[in-house]
């Protein structure tokens, strides 16, 4: 996250003159899309939908109780 902040900094810097709303939201998009490109992809990352849908097989399956109140 430090990084994708440092370079987007980096990109939306060069800007000196903000004009709207709108604009802000374009620069940081762009800057984001151009420090996309440095990124290194993370070892097992294929496996990230089956981690995300784990939850949701296990609640269909009774074993993860959603209900439960946490202090």
């Amino acid at each position: 996250i430090e990084n994708l902040n440092g370079l987007v900094g980096d990109y939306v810097g060069n800007v000196k003159r903000w004009r709207s709303g709108n604009m802000v939201v374009r620069w940081v998009g762009a800057g984001i899309r151009e420090a996309s490109r440095s990124f290194r992809k993370l070892p097992g990352y294929q496996e990230i939908p089956r981690l995300l849908a784990a939850p949701k097989t296990l609640v269909k399956q009774g074993e993860l109780d959603t209900e439960k109140k946490v202090a």
